[in-house]
């Protein structure tokens, strides 16, 4: 006998006996199905759960699974509902088996509605509820539990929300302004898509400022407002803006002003020329209310007759006279006032100082400086204007730290002191010297680290400054002062002591020119001629550091030779 059979059977005998073999108690949902009696309304003899009786019941959801719609429209649902929905575990078991993940991760898209941006953050039952079911109805004739079902949800944005509108854009169109992603702001609103594009300041006006709230009288809040958006007026500027000028200059504001700002945008349109003050240079930049002012009993601004001839009508004259009342003659319109005059209209060669080289190119108030008077400025010395870069190095030379003995006017560097005039100098350069660079020797230094000879003639403050200089004045000009001594004292007592310039030549160091018969103790005799002078002076090292040995050292036989004398003796 089949499986099938035997349960046939079974459900067939007396109930005591059936329900020792009932897997268990039914939902709450089906609990009016408990009882043999009613085991094949959903089961099949022979083939257990049968889809087919499942939508016996569920004729909504039958319906939408005809009409292809839905989660449970794929060939996957309709073969097993029981592959989802589970029976037999008590009144309290829910139906529904949402898998491993659960019912906050499951996949939505599998019902045809991706989740999206916002949506994908909100609760299941925040949209599936019965206040969003369509077709209430129905869904009911058909089974369906309206506290409990998601079915009857439509994917239209007014299905669920309001309309924040109230019908003034197209009820299907939320999704050309708005974004999945939040309401505020209408990230893909375009107004220059409408018949008012936005321009210059009108793109920053905030949108409440030219459509107002308006309180929805039908809504069942009646404080609940929406913004206007049709219906407003747009035509002319006088439809937003109040007329300052109350009619005297018509009503196209566009000719004298544009959106990029009311007082900026004047000099756009409006034709200064036409009046008898044409605006050029600098003035074209000046904002209209610097100079118009004046405002009429009704808090107009005045634009009529103003004093203008001359400069000081609007201008301070910060020469208090002394040039006059041309000011035309120094400056421009073109330029900002400081700069206007360099090279261009006023004369500086008529001055006492006509400018030359880098001073062309100073800006006037480097030197006429704002607040100290124009005339009267010191002007004899470079020093009266510019710093000593030498710490007075060459204060104590002949003639005095005049600058332009080796600096010129085009520029402060390179210098035109030359090899040549180094000849003249303390050190002349000779030998190897002359090819060294300078900066091997004039190095930069602190100022504290001059000679004292130099410190001594600058004030208290700058003797201990740190500020760096190149150095031009040493306390010696002796070779050790530079190249050290690499004897280490040997010839400092020798009588008559010996300088470097005894032994080595400037034009080179290993040039030695020693005399050993004159400036020693012990004259070459003999072999001794012919031996390396390394075979005697050797080299030693002293506090870490290699020198060769030259003195003291022994003069007689025995000193060098020891006992080979007697030997050979």
């Amino acid at each position: 006998m089949s499986p099938g059979r035997i349960v046939t059977g079974l459900l067939l005998a007396a109930a005591p006996a059936a329900a020792q073999l009932s897997p268990g108690p039914l939902s709450q949902p089906h609990a009016r199905l408990e009882g043999t009696a009613n085991c094949l309304k959903c089961h099949q003899t022979g083939e257990g759960v049968a889809a087919a009786k499942c939508l016996d019941c569920h004729r909504a959801l039958r319906a939408r699974i005809a009409a292809g719609r839905g989660l449970h429209a794929g060939a996957a649902f309709r073969a097993r509902c029981e592959s989802c929905h589970i029976e037999h575990y008590g009144r309290k078991f829910r139906l529904i088996d949402w898998g491993k993940e659960g019912q906050t991760r499951f996949d939505h898209r599998r019902t045809g509605y991706a989740l999206q941006g916002a949506h994908a953050r909100q609760a299941c039952r925040a949209c599936h509820r019965p206040a969003f079911v369509r077709g209430r109805q129905a869904l009911a004739a058909g089974g369906a539990n309206l506290q409990r079902t998601f079915l009857g949800l439509s994917p239209a944005c007014l299905a669920c929300h309001r309309d924040e509108h109230r019908g003034q854009v197209a009820a299907n169109g939320c999704l050309s302004c708005h974004t999945m992603a939040g309401w505020r702001p209408p990230a893909k609103f375009d107004h220059a898509q409408t018949d008012f594009p936005l321009t210059g300041r009108h793109q920053a006006v905030a949108c409440a400022s030219c459509h107002p709230a308006k309180a929805d009288a039908l809504a069942a809040d009646p404080d609940r407002k929406f913004l206007v958006f049709a219906g407003v007026a747009h035509q002319s500027c006088a439809s937003c803006h109040r007329d300052p000028h109350q009619g005297r200059f018509g009503a196209t504001c566009a000719q004298c002003h544009s959106t990029a700002g009311w007082r900026q945008g004047a000099r756009a349109a409006f034709d200064h020329g036409r009046t008898g003050f044409p605006l050029t240079g600098r003035h074209r930049a000046v904002a209209c209310g610097s100079c118009h002012k004046g405002r009429d009993r009704a808090g107009a601004v005045v634009f009529g007759r103003m004093a203008h001839a001359r400069c000081t009508d609007c201008h301070r004259d910060p020469h208090a006279g002394r040039f006059g009342t041309t000011c035309t003659q120094c400056h421009s319109t073109a330029n900002p006032w400081r700069q206007a005059s360099v090279g261009r209209d006023f004369d500086h060669d008529k001055t006492r100082f006509p400018l030359r080289g880098g001073h062309r190119r100073v800006a006037c108030d480097a030197c006429h400086r704002p607040g100290q008077p124009r005339r009267g400025l010191k002007f004899e010395r470079c020093a009266d204007c510019h710093r000593d870069p030498h710490a007075g190095q060459f204060a104590a030379r002949s003639g005095g730290a005049a600058c332009e003995g080796c600096h010129r006017v085009e520029g402060f560097s390179p210098s035109t002191f030359t090899a040549a005039a180094h000849q003249s100098s303390q050190f002349p350069l000779e030998g190897a010297h002359r090819a060294v660079p300078c900066i091997a020797c004039h190095r930069e230094v602190a100022v504290r680290e001059l000679p004292a000879a130099v410190l001594e003639r600058l004030p208290a403050g700058e003797r201990r400054s740190s500020a760096r200089v190149v150095q031009f004045r040493f306390a010696s000009t002796a070779c050790a002062a530079c190249h050290g001594d690499p004897h280490q004292g040997q010839f400092a007592r020798a009588s008559p002591p010996l300088g470097c310039p005894q032994c080595h030549a400037p034009e080179s160091w290993r040039r030695v020119a020693f005399d050993h018969d004159r400036h020693s103790r012990f004259k070459l005799v003999g072999a001794h001629r012919d031996l390396a002078c390394g075979a005697c002076h050797r080299t030693e090292t002293r506090d870490g550091k290699p020198f060769v040995r030259f003195k003291p050292l022994p003069v007689t036989c025995e000193g060098c030779h020891g006992g080979e004398t007697r030997r050979g003796g």
